[in-house]
């Protein structure tokens, strides 16, 4: 009887953990996806621009 219990409390906890981990790493890898997301048109339009005053200016300026 003991046992039966001892193993329903390893199994809730273990549950629980898993659950916690796997919430956290889920909320962890949404912020991060919000991030790259409102970063990912910053760094294009940078990039953009740099290409854009590579290509095009040196093209104009001669």
């Amino acid at each position: 009887m003991s046992k039966i219990v001892v193993v329903f409390i390893w199994g809730l906890f273990v549950g629980y953990w898993v659950l916690g981990v796997g919430c956290w790493v889920h909320g962890l890898g949404t912020h991060l996806t919000v991030v790259t997301q409102n970063l990912r048109p910053k760094i294009q339009n940078l990039f953009l621009k740099q290409i854009s005053n590579y290509s095009f200016g040196g093209i104009e300026s001669e």
